[in-house]
């Protein structure tokens, strides 16, 4: 009897001990890096979360503007609370059989080396639209350096006044042309005029 006492005392201590660890891994955060299709809706979406928790948690302004290679800090308390309570039962019976933990893993993805010249935004297309992708080939051979002395600017050939609306829209300065600040400019255009890429038109001007 006085073994038997001493056994159940070590289980309900590794039991305790179990619960415990789990609780204070389901507070932690989670670094996810972006990768090329994502968007907040579909990461929010992996993680059990929210876009506004998201949108929140990494000061994004606009929600539909995220970049390859960004980092973000998602909250895991929510994506990891039902692998809490299983953890916690199979400590309880004494189960040797580890819980599965792959919906928790931390994407370690490496970037591309395109990834800081590549709006994800911008390829969040329905089937049969357009892109930023398709939209640059036809307007420069997808050149972010096109500047012809026509008039038009950049990868996209914005005209003058158009690309400093676009600036005045997503911020920064007239004189940045670099990839990702076309990039923002092309994907406001996008939405501001046409609702979205999925509507701009897949051949001549847009």
């Amino acid at each position: 009897m006085f073994n038997l006492k001493a056994n159940l005392s070590t289980v309900l201590v590794t039991s305790i001990a179990a619960i415990s660890f789990s609780a204070v891994s389901a507070s932690a955060d989670t670094t996810y890096t972006v990768k090329s299709g994502d968007t907040l809706s579909k990461i929010a979406k992996n993680f059990n979360t929210s876009v506004d928790s998201l949108a929140q948690e990494n000061k994004i302004s606009n929600v539909n503007l995220i970049y390859t290679g960004d980092q973000l800090t998602v909250d895991g308390t929510e994506a990891t609370q039902t692998l809490t309570s299983s953890q916690s039962s199979q400590a309880a019976v004494e189960t040797t059989t580890p819980a599965t933990t792959s919906t928790t893993t931390t994407s370690t993805t490496t970037t591309p080396s395109s990834a800081a010249t590549t709006n994800v935004s911008s390829y969040s297309t329905t089937s049969g639209g357009s892109s930023a992708l398709l939209r640059r080939e036809i307007e420069s051979g997808n050149n972010y350096s096109t500047f012809t002395g026509n008039g038009y600017l950049g990868a996209y050939q914005f005209s003058a006044s158009t690309w400093a609306a676009g600036v005045a829209a997503v911020g920064g300065s007239t004189s940045d042309f670099s990839a990702a600040h076309q990039d923002a400019v092309a994907n406001w255009y996008a939405n501001s005029r046409y609702g979205g890429w999925q509507n701009v038109p897949t051949t001549g001007g847009w």
